[in-house]
């Protein structure tokens, strides 16, 4: 019968033989820490040249005096997941903190920043999707990656060519593109060439997310990391870092949707506002809209930079209504919703889009945030409606054997929507008359 143990004989053999040398390399003990960067070892006062104690701040006497009444306060440990025995008051305090001082709008903490490599990869990632790696990324990415079950791809270190090799070779593959790459490398001590990367992120249309494990605290003028430093901050997705470096503790953070990120929304984009607006002028557009999937995130930055240009923006949302009820959360991902592109006429129909789009977040979110006529026919007035893309109702019917389906969906649209609001206006039988217009 095979040991457990044969596989780890040879590791054992070479531990001997540095052994016999006299010196235990990858054992050292800390008899007693004099200060963030020197110790006693072996009774010799040692400096600590492979310590990440960047910023000193582990004998900081502010940071020793709120752990202590975070002892005081919570005891020694919470003795259990968030999910069975609640969020501590402190925890969420600190999400919320991090989240300011990175500028987005989420940020989860995790108990190591190994742990919060493995919890945004393996959660951001799946196996339809795919995760592009520099070859020396951190064990911690790799072991994300393994449990995302995303297909990996490993690109040459900081090789920006390299990549673009590979992405291109992956074009018209199903499933989302996730690339990782490090501020600053922990095997080798160098950085990213962030802007060459980002190049590639406009070509190819993928989602990056940077691991400022020991770029945070150092780099950038807001000491943000290596983003921050090259100004590149709305280009990373995605940003996962530890408290064990520059913040002299223990635990790790993963934060995403950068609140000047209003180019794309959380699920999708396809164009970034300043270059729409650009193409716009070109052409001598009066006026442009901009519809997100599922939400508004772009409204407010898209709105103040059209009208700065003198272009007439137009507030819209490309909104996904359920087949049935919005409460009803069952059914495969791809037949849960159709979608309806909704566009405000005026302040009314702004106000309605966005108790639509708040309502598909906190009512009938199911894989997407959806709506469902009954809530649209509520909310009908002041709204434009589109009969949207491929995945719209009345296109979906279209592509299929009865083109009589199509028109019954389109008079469907309007006039069951209609009935709903109870709107007459003088007996009308038009969408118009509900409040809202429906164009083909």
């Amino acid at each position: 019968m095979t040991d457990l143990f044969d596989k780890h004989r040879p590791i054992a053999e070479r531990f001997q033989r540095m052994m016999e040398l006299g010196v235990n390399a990858v054992g050292i003990t800390n008899d007693k820490l004099l200060s963030p960067t020197c110790a006693l070892i072996q009774g010799r006062e040692t400096i600590l040249a492979g310590t990440n104690n960047y910023m000193g701040i582990t004998f900081e006497p502010s940071a020793i005096a709120a752990g202590k009444k975070a002892l005081d306060d919570f005891g020694t440990g919470t003795t259990g997941s968030r999910i069975a025995n609640g969020s501590y008051a402190m925890h969420k305090e600190l999400e919320r903190e991090l989240a300011k001082f990175l500028n987005r709008k989420h940020c989860i903490v995790f108990t190591t920043g190994y742990q919060a490599n493995l919890g945004m990869i393996s959660g951001l990632a799946g196996a339809r999707d795919t995760v592009y790696l520099d070859a020396d990324s951190h064990s911690s990415i790799y072991d994300g990656c393994t449990l995302s079950g995303a297909k990996l791809v490993r690109f040459r270190h900081n090789d920006a060519a390299d990549l673009d090799k590979r992405l291109s070779r992956s074009e018209g593959e199903e499933g989302g593109k996730l690339v990782v790459l490090e501020g600053i490398y922990s095997m080798l001590g160098d950085r990213a060439p962030l802007k060459d990367f980002v190049e590639l992120k406009r070509k190819h249309n993928f989602q990056l997310l940077v691991d400022e494990a020991h770029s945070f605290g150092v780099l950038g003028p807001h000491g943000r990391g290596l983003a921050d430093e090259a100004g590149l901050e709305a280009e990373a997705d995605f940003v996962v870092g530890t408290f064990s470096k520059s913040i002299g503790s223990i635990g790790g953070f993963g934060s995403f949707v950068l609140h000047a990120l209003a180019d794309r929304g959380l699920l999708d984009g396809a164009c970034r506002i300043e270059e729409l607006l650009d193409q716009a002028q070109r052409l001598g557009q009066k006026s442009v809209a901009v519809t997100e999937h599922g939400n508004m995130f772009s409204a407010v930055v898209f709105h103040d930079a059209a009208r700065k240009r003198g272009i007439t923006p137009i507030l819209g949302c490309e909104v996904y209504v359920a087949p049935g009820s919005r409460f009803d959360k069952s059914g495969t991902p791809g037949e849960t919703a159709n979608h309806l592109v909704l566009l405000a006429e005026n302040d009314t129909g702004f106000k309605n889009l966005i108790k639509l789009v708040s309502a598909g977040y906190t009512e009938g979110f199911y894989y997407k945030p959806r709506i469902d006529k009954e809530l649209l026919a509520r909310h009908a007035s002041g709204l434009i409606g589109l009969s949207s893309c491929l995945k719209g109702e009345v296109a979906t019917e279209v592509r299929g054997p009865s083109p009589k389906k199509a028109m019954a969906a389109a008079a469907r649209m309007g006039l069951s929507w209609r009935r709903k609001a109870g709107a007459q206006s003088n007996g009308a039988s038009t969408p118009a008359a509900m409040g809202m217009r429906m164009t083909l």
